[in-house]
């Protein structure tokens, strides 16, 4: 009988998956001051970056870098390069998932601030606001 305890525990925790989810990169227009051309105004230190230079995007979780872009007309515009944590799981329409509270630090630096989930093997992960 204690076998076969053991092995049903056993099952059970090999079908539990941590989800390890890559960091989510989009490029958006970067925020510039007339004053200062050929640089990226960093909101959230409230100051301009050069191109190349990265920042951290506390308090939320993530970090940008001024990004260098040719147009189609071949002339250098400055982007803004995120990279987070990506979309958030539904936990209501992903019931195979849950948030490891004790494994997630929102104020730890980024990526080791990004959420921890712990979905069951085959579940359906469904996001809350999915990418377009």
């Amino acid at each position: 009988m204690k076998t076969f305890v053991i092995l049903v525990c056993y099952a059970v925790l090999s079908t539990a998956v941590i989800l390890d989810k890559e960091p989510f990169k989009r490029i958006i227009p970067a925020d510039r001051l007339r004053d200062f051309p050929g640089h990226c105004f960093a909101a959230t230190l409230c100051k301009n970056v050069k191109p190349g230079e990265t920042w951290s995007l506390s308090p939320f979780c993530g970090e940008s870098r001024c990004a260098p872009l040719l147009d189609k007309k071949n002339r250098t515009i400055l982007a803004e390069e995120v990279t987070d944590c990506g979309p958030l799981i539904d936990l209501e329409k992903s019931p195979g998932c849950k948030l490891m509270k004790e494994d997630t630090d929102t104020t730890a630096p980024f990526p080791e601030c990004c959420p921890v989930y712990d979905c069951e093997e085959d579940t359906e992960v469904i996001y809350a606001n999915p990418p377009k």
